[in-house]
């Protein structure tokens, strides 16, 4: 799963988690990134600093957004 979002209510507390789904070499990356805060907003904009983008409808670590060509595995 790239994408999973949680909302612990009684401390409010909101956690998002992404995958990497891009292809290196002929394995999946699967650099993972979880982030816990008050507001929701906080989590994006520091994922996005961090690197994480949305490519073709795909999660992307910093890492392999860098790349020339990113690949994405069959569906």
């Amino acid at each position: 799963m790239s994408y999973k979002e949680e909302r612990n209510e009684s401390i409010g507390l909101t956690t998002i988690t992404l995958t990497c789904e891009a292809l290196r070499g002929k394995q999946a990356c699967g650099n993972v990134a979880s982030v816990g805060r008050q507001d929701r907003q906080s989590i994006i904009n520091l994922l996005y600093s961090l690197g994480w983008r949305l490519c073709r409808g795909h999660q992307v670590c910093g890492l392999c957004a860098g790349q020339e060509r990113i690949r994405f595995p069959r569906k």
